[in-house]
């Protein structure tokens, strides 16, 4: 190989090894792409790959990983150094201080009055001896469940005055939340606001091992507990508060913080952040966050105030925010980048508060920028970092908008007393740029968790360089720049898995954040609803069948639809008048016994509809299956109907059931489609043979919808008469499909038209509207009817338990769930009623007999599916187009979100992150593409249209819609391949990459095989596989 000097711009590294002849040894050469690579990287570079070459010499066998890339020594050569600096041993400290410096001046200020350091002192001091009087200790637990309000900031000074430690309760937080964390803590008291706590028992609290007691109680007011009662300083290593965050198990644990980490961190704040004096600071958060901590203890510290916004159910956030900036009656504001995203930037233009703290989550850099411009010149803002269990903060970076050039602000540089180390799994550390896991080292990590020793060993361990210093694991990706600050890379939690691609959310939500007009997003992964674990609250549908694509208010895509066509899907139903007139014409069309052929199932509705029929005037012959799983009880009903009503009752028999629930089961899932086949089947041959012109059905309005107008009506056919045109014309080619029927069944009358022609189909449902209620009220009164109790539910079909069983394990959902729910939309059934009949008591040995008995072998479950979804705030609304085109230089493909959804704010949770659980499903609508909604214009169209739909889960997909625009991946690609050559399409996945819109794929794609059965009335072969699937209950 000889270098030419040409750069392959499509690879980052190329690697070059050679030799020329033996005992010479091997040259290795490199080529960097200079976009990625400067001339000190490339010295990373090659001095990595120097060591790595080095170890694998000295011991070819070893494990790639195993190698130590970077030195102790190489990362102090660029790591900032540990500053240590002398701080106080406790915040009651830095408060005397004040204390003694001001009395008089004002140190909390709410809507209704102003508390001095002196009131705030003498009063904290009155709470101190209180719990001293009820036996608290040093060391001991006190909970503290108060609103936002000067009485909460009293009662955590006096808790840390009695030498105890405070646990902050929300008040507004779930009662099973706070019972599990005074459960899980030995809190001794709880001081709350009264007696009125849903769990308070008189003497305890939930268990009755716990105080709850008003602070008005508790707190000593006479003079005699003012400054000269004296409290011990605690010592640096007590506890001084324990803050619950969010466990991995759904039960919060419980970070012990230590009064020399707290004190720490405030002396270090008052230095950063009231470097010019005293500061004032909302308290607008839940106690229950350590960013509370901030706004209460540093302005106190600093000899300034802390300004007291009380809590306001009726008030949203992004109102307090609003007041909170244009009042003028703070300074220093810290608050997380989803507050941020809430204020309005002309608040911040003319606000007082002109130093922002933005902490809890990644900063995006254009929102930074953005609320610098409106700050003006006079505006500083700063990144700061800590988990609850590095005490608040041990980073910081101040944002410069000329040097901070990456999607996302930096996290900065280390604090005094904090030393950072981002190390590999086994805890080495790990070269410039290279991502790994950030740890804290130094007096502000926390003692652990509380009563979690086994989890408190695994992240709380020594400093491997300073043993005499803890150490906490973060689980945060971070990697160190050039410049030696620290870039947060995401949670190492928030790495997913997508359609086998291991994807970081934080590098998700930093590229979109950084499009210039998005200002807050979150990218989040979007996984298929268990069967029956959601279902629409209108319509019962389950959240796992494909066409539900539940929105955030639980309503499935196909109750959205259905109310915007109900007036075009009224028309295609009639009236009971009508249908007399159309059993009268077809009485006037014959001269026999019977002007129609009525089928029957045995169960409710085609019993309600035959006595109907009757009714009429109507001379039936009843027709009914006994595919040799009918139950006893179900055949006897019919009998005693049919004689009530004097009328002759024909029960076919046909041999090679069996086979044929064996094929319907391979081919759907269940056994009601070669079922339904075989009584079409038989029905049309033995009305032919009896001079029968019309078939009369029981199908329910439901049954109606899933097997002939549903997908009719996606495509926005609605005209009675086309309908009818095309159903027909989809009963003749399902008639001639190759399958376990037309091989069992005498399908000779199918060779042609003329029979299906001459012999007409009428859906009574499609003319009566009668509830299920009036069903059962009428079959109950007036015919021997009798509910069967030998079929588990309402059917009576025996080999049906067999036949859900494998829909729910083989397509993930019941196979009655989409039927059902159109009965419910159309008010033939009430949602709780419809969804109880869909809870069946499956027996699983029955089930096991029955399919062995067809001989069918159950198919594995699919997992379930995963898609990349991202939620965005934008002045603007943003094409999908766009973002995904942005996205895309920036990210590989199979990180780019499948769906992404404008929201007027993100959704917070009480510390002002954003609340991910909270965040919507993305719907089954239409993306906002650049190009309008066409709908397919032939079946080649339609059939490709219907396989996009099933495949990516959305329904209105329009012909000259780009595959990889609407969500599309290569996954998908594979899946759309293989569901095409099912429906007679041949062509490969790079085929889509090259004509990625329904139009181009259906003029590309030629249907597989050579060989055409003779087709009657134009139908195509693929023709015949589309109406196959969209017509297969006919």
């Amino acid at each position: 190989w000889v270098p030419t000097g040409f750069i392959d711009p499509a690879h980052i590294v190329r690697l070059h090894v050679h030799g020329f002849g033996e005992g010479t040894g091997a040259r290795v050469e490199a080529d960097l792409s200079t976009d990625v690579f400067g001339e000190l990287e490339a010295g990373w570079f090659r001095t990595h790959l120097t060591a790595l070459l080095d170890a694998v010499a000295r011991d070819p066998a070893m494990a790639i990983g195993a190698p130590d890339l970077a030195t102790w020594d190489e990362v102090a050569s660029y790591v900032p150094a540990t500053i240590e600096v002398e701080r106080p041993g406790s915040v009651l400290d830095l408060f005397d201080h004040r204390v003694s410096m001001d009395p008089a001046a004002p140190a909390i200020q709410d809507s209704k009055a102003t508390m001095s350091y002196r009131e705030l002192d003498r009063r904290s001091r009155g709470v101190a001896r209180g719990l001293a009087e009820k036996g608290i200790e040093e060391g001991d637990l006190v909970g503290i469940c108060l609103p936002r309000s000067a009485d909460l900031v009293v009662a955590l000074l006096g808790v840390l005055r009695a030498g105890a430690a405070f646990v902050p309760l929300d008040p507004r937080a779930p009662d099973l939340k706070n019972q599990q964390i005074l459960e899980s803590s030995g809190i001794c008291i709880v001081l709350g606001e009264g007696t009125d706590h849903p769990n308070h028992d008189g003497e305890g609290l939930g268990t009755g091992m716990v105080g709850w007691y008003p602070l008005s109680v508790v707190e000593y007011r006479d003079s005699t507990t003012d400054s000269e009662d004296r409290w011990p300083s605690p010592s640096v290593d007590s506890i001084a508060y324990v803050l619950h965050t969010s466990g991995s198990t759904g039960r919060p644990k419980g970070v012990e913080v230590r009064h020399g980490g707290l004190a720490d961190y405030v002396a270090w704040a008052v230095e950063t952040y009231a470097g010019q004096g005293p500061v004032r600071s909302p308290f607008f958060t839940s106690p229950a966050f350590d960013l509370t901590l901030t706004s209460v203890l540093v302005p106190l510290a600093s000899g300034g105030t802390v300004v007291v916004y009380g809590e306001d159910p009726d008030e949203p956030a992004a109102t307090t925010l609003q007041r909170i900036f244009s009042e003028g009656r703070v300074d220093v504001v810290k608050l997380t980048p989803s507050h941020l995203s809430l204020v309005h930037p002309s608040a911040l233009e003319d606000s007082r508060a002109k130093v922002l703290v933005l902490g809890g989550e990644d900063l995006p850099r254009s929102l930074a920028e953005r609320a610098l411009t409106h700050l003006g010149s006079q505006g500083t803002l700063f990144n700061e970092y800590g988990p609850t269990e590095a005490t608040i903060a041990c980073m910081i970076h101040r944002f410069d908008p000329e040097s901070d050039s990456g999607s996302s602000v930096p996290i900065g540089r280390p604090v005094p007393n904090v030393t950072i180390r981002i190390v590999d799994d086994q805890l080495r550390p790990v070269p410039r740029g290279v991502a790994g896991e950030l740890c804290v080292s130094g007096p502000r990590v926390a003692r652990g968790y509380l009563n979690l020793p086994e989890r408190t060993a695994e992240v709380f361990l020594t400093d491997p360089q300073n043993p005499a210093m803890p150490m906490y694991r973060t689980g945060d990706w971070a990697r160190w720049t050039s410049a030696g600050v620290v870039e947060f890379l995401g949670r190492r939690d928030d790495q997913v898995k997508v359609r086998g691609a291991r994807i970081e959310l934080g590098e998700v939500e930093s590229v979109l954040g950084s499009h210039p007009d998005v200002q807050a997003c979150a990218a989040y992964v979007v996984r298929e609803a268990e069967s029956g674990a959601e279902r629409c609250r209108e319509c019962g549908l389950e959240g796992s069948h494909p066409q539900a694509q539940l929105d955030a208010q639980q309503v499935c895509a196909v109750c959205r639809r259905f109310e915007a066509t109900r007036d075009q899907v009224a028309t295609y139903f009639s009236t009971m008048s009508e249908l007399e007139t159309v059993l009268d014409s077809a009485r006037a069309e014959i001269d026999g016994p019977y002007d129609c052929l009525m089928l029957l199932s045995g169960g409710k509705d085609s019993t309600y509809a035959l006595c109907k029929v009757v009714e009429l005037g109507a001379r039936p012959l009843v027709f009914m299956l006994d595919n040799g799983f009918i139950s006893d009880q179900a055949k006897a009903n019919a009998k005693r109907v049919v004689d009530q009503l004097g009328l002759e009752l024909v029960l076919a028999t046909p041999k090679g059931m069996d086979e044929i629930f064996r094929d319907s089961l391979a081919r759907f899932s269940n056994v009601c489609e070669g079922c339904f086949k075989t009584i079409y089947t038989l029905a049309i041959n033995l009305a032919h043979s009896r001079g029968i012109k019309t078939i009369v059905t029981g199908l329910s309005r439901g049954q109606i919808f899933e097997t002939r107008l549903q997908d009719l009506y996606r495509r926005d056919v609605f005209d009675p008469e086309r309908v009818e045109e095309t159903i027909l014309t989809a009963r003749k080619a399902y008639h001639r499909m190759d399958d376990a029927v037309s091989r069992t069944l005498d399908v000779s009358l199918f060779e042609t038209d003329e029979v299906l022609d001459d012999i007409r189909f009428v859906d009574f449902y499609r003319y009566c509207d009668d509830s299920l209620d009036v069903v059962l009220d009428y079959i109950g009164k007036h015919t021997p009817w009798i509910r069967p109790s030998d079929t588990g539910r309402s059917t009576n079909c025996l080999i049906n338990e067999a036949g859900i069983y494998v829909h729910q394990h083989e397509r993930g959902y019941h196979n009655y769930s989409m039927p059902y729910s159109w009965d419910v939309r159309l008010g033939h059934k009430r949602r709780d009623a419809a969804v109880e009949e869909l809870d069946d008591d499956l027996d699983p040995m029955n089930i096991s007999s029955l399919l062995g008995r067809v001989a069918y072998q159950v198919r594995p479950k699919p997992p379930r599916e995963t898609r990349l979804a991202a939620c965005y705030v934008s002045d603007r609304t943003i094409p999908v187009a766009e973002l995904r085109a942005y996205m895309a230089e920036r990210l590989p493909p199979e990180a780019l979100p499948s769906a992404f959804i404008q929201l007027e704010a993100m959704p917070l949770g009480d510390g002002g992150k954003i609340d991910r659980s909270s965040l919507p499903r993305p719907s089954s609508d239409r993306p906002l593409l650049e190009v309008a909604l066409v709908p397919p214009r032939d079946p080649r169209e339609a059939d490709l249209v219907s396989i996009w739909q099933e495949v990516l889960g959305f329904d209105d997909i329009g012909v000259h819609d780009n595959f990889f625009e609407i969500g599309g991946d290569s996954m998908h690609c594979i899946q759309i391949v293989a569901a095409a050559m099912d429906r007679g399409f041949s062509f490969q996945p790079r085929d889509l990459f090259d004509h990625p819109t329904v139009a181009e794929l259906a003029a590309l794609a030629p249907t597989g095989g050579d060989e055409q059965e003779p087709q009657a009335a134009g139908v195509t072969e693929e023709e015949l596989e589309d109406l196959q699937r969209q017509f297969g209950d006919l």
